[in-house]
């Protein structure tokens, strides 16, 4: 008898979970598929750097755990704003 496991697309499941404060999924995400944090990736038809994405979507605490996991606060986005920059106009400061 053959086992498969059925994976849903990883980089989709990464940005999902930021985007549902989902602490352990990100952790899995990261864990499993070892995305580049500062890599662009296209998701919802736009191309968004995890970080950037975070910053305008998600909690503190991901934005933290994002940073301490190598997120990088000086990349510009395809705006040419900085993470922080992106949540201030996203009006996700906290």
């Amino acid at each position: 008898m053959n086992t498969f496991l059925i994976v849903g697309n990883p980089i989709n499941d990464l940005f999902r979970s930021i985007e549902e404060n989902n602490l352990i999924g990100l952790l899995n995400n990261l864990a499993f598929f070892k995305p580049e944090l500062n890599k662009p990736y296209d998701y919802k038809s736009k191309k968004e750097i995890c970080l950037h994405f975070a910053c305008a979507n998600s909690t503190k605490e991901i934005v933290d755990f994002l940073i301490s996991n190598g997120g990088d606060l000086e990349q510009l986005d395809q705006d040419k704003l900085k993470p922080l920059e992106r949540a201030k106009r996203s009006n996700n400061v906290k």
